[in-house]
């Protein structure tokens, strides 16, 4: 069986299919947007809390030399983390900037007080590889805590271990930080824990690698209609307000609530799905966004009808002309 257009006709009908839709596989990943790397240490700063051994920790690394602060925590609440971080601020000065997700610890109202003197930016929700350099430092510490326990010895040494350990380009977290070598328990030289040059670091290019499979999405506008990517599948439709970082975006649903969610969990959907708008209580059409489809790039227009006293919204009627070859001549 074929006729004209049967391959358009069923990629059309996938999109326009409500079971297709949320079941659609989830995005491809996007080139690489690495943050800023700062020129001078405890500059830029990256935050996560992780849980260990019924024990809950906080930490903090820096973007430029990698030395990670880890605190024990009595509890998860604002107020402790807040102090928490208020004695490593102490310890090593205020950043310019410092990056976290979107705990209830770091977007409530007593975190925002604390914000004064510094830029704090958050990553999407549901998107912790916003902030991988904190995640990286989680995984770092993690290990070589659980080192430290199963082998019996003080998680302290381990810490300042590694702080102390030469990275690739030559120098240690603590002189990159702190400008000299830490005293440990292996024996060195006098000469060598002398203050040395302010070293600036070789940073490896990661985005190379990450970027080899890697395609950019088409950027949102505002009042575009998407669907959010939930427990796995695309699930309600949004419509997008505003882009508040490259990549995110704040969405408001269907149902009401509004969302933050990263380029990779919006999904545009096709020009004849419809969706509740919030605003106004009504039923409307989309007709601005276009469809992620291979055919991204070419434009279709369609006519929308309502009937008086109705929300009813029909297809326009095409005009079929018949070829010429089958027009009776008079």
């Amino acid at each position: 069986m074929y006729w004209p257009c049967m391959n358009k006709d069923i990629e059309t009908r996938v999109q326009h299919c409500e079971i297709c839709q949320q079941h659609r596989y989830k995005k491809q990943k996007e080139p690489l947007i690495k943050h800023f790397t700062p020129c001078e240490p405890w500059r830029k700063v990256g935050t996560d809390l992780f849980h260990l051994t019924g024990k809950d920790y906080l930490v903090v690394m820096d973007y430029y030399s990698n030395y990670p602060e880890v605190a024990l925590l009595s509890d998860t609440s604002a107020k402790n983390v807040i102090a928490q971080m208020k004695t490593i601020f102490a310890r090593h000065g205020i950043p310019v900037t410092m990056v976290s997700d979107n705990g209830p610890q770091f977007s409530g109202w007593a975190f925002k007080d604390f914000e004064n003197g510094f830029e704090h930016v958050t990553s999407s929700p549901h998107y912790p590889q916003s902030n991988g350099l904190a995640g990286k430092a989680v995984q770092i510490v993690k290990r070589l805590l659980k080192k430290a326990v199963e082998a019996g010895e003080d998680p302290h040494l381990a810490m300042l271990n590694y702080r102390s350990a030469s990275l690739e380009c030559g120098k240690s977290p603590a002189e990159l930080l702190m400008g000299r070598k830490l005293r440990t328990k292996l024996p060195s030289s006098e000469h060598l824990l002398r203050n040395s040059d302010q070293f600036v670091p070789k940073k490896s290019s990661s985005n190379v690698t990450y970027n080899k499979h890697a395609k950019p999405l088409c950027k949102l506008e505002r009042k575009d209609l998407v669907r959010v990517r939930c427990d796995g599948k695309w699930g309600p439709k949004a419509k997008v307000l505003k882009e508040i970082m490259p990549r995110s975006y704040i969405v408001l649903t269907e149902y009401g609530n509004t969302l933050r969610r990263n380029r990779r969990d919006l999904l545009k959907v096709p020009k004849t799905e419809f969706i509740v708008d919030i605003e106004s209580r009504n039923t409307v059409a989309l007709i601005e966004p276009c469809t992620e489809t291979r055919e991204e790039n070419r434009s279709t227009q369609r006519t929308v009808t309502k009937f008086q006293g109705t929300d009813r919204v029909v297809r326009p009627m095409r005009v079929i002309v018949k070829p010429k070859r089958l027009i009776e001549e008079c």
